[in-house]
This record gives C-alpha cells, sequence and structure tokens, in this order.
C-alpha cells in the first residue's frame, strides 16, 4: 500500500469531442426524387 500512495499524482485532463449529425442525406433524397419526377412529366408531355 505504500508504493501507491506514494507513486506521483496526475491530473487527468478533460477532453471534448463534439460530433456532429450529418443531415444531407434528406436534401439528397429530396433532390433524387425531384429529378424523378421532372424525368416522368417531361415524358407525359412528349406523348
Amino acid at each position: 500500500m505504500q508504493l501507491i500512495g506514494s507513486a506521483e499524482k496526475k491530473e487527468l485532463g478533460e477532453e471534448t469531442i463534439e460530433k456532429y449529425e450529418e443531415k444531407f442525406q434528406v436534401f439528397l433524397a429530396l433532390g433524387f426524387l425531384l429529378l424523378v419526377l421532372e424525368a416522368l412529366i417531361s415524358e407525359r408531355r412528349r406523348e
């Protein structure tokens, strides 16, 4: 027990890690849906 008590005391630093939630998938899906709708509408106009 003496060894543990006489060891150097070290302070642990605090580290903050920020995690960002990516939300681009919503806009990507919306853009893809609009492209598909535009293709369908333009096909109907040609006929």
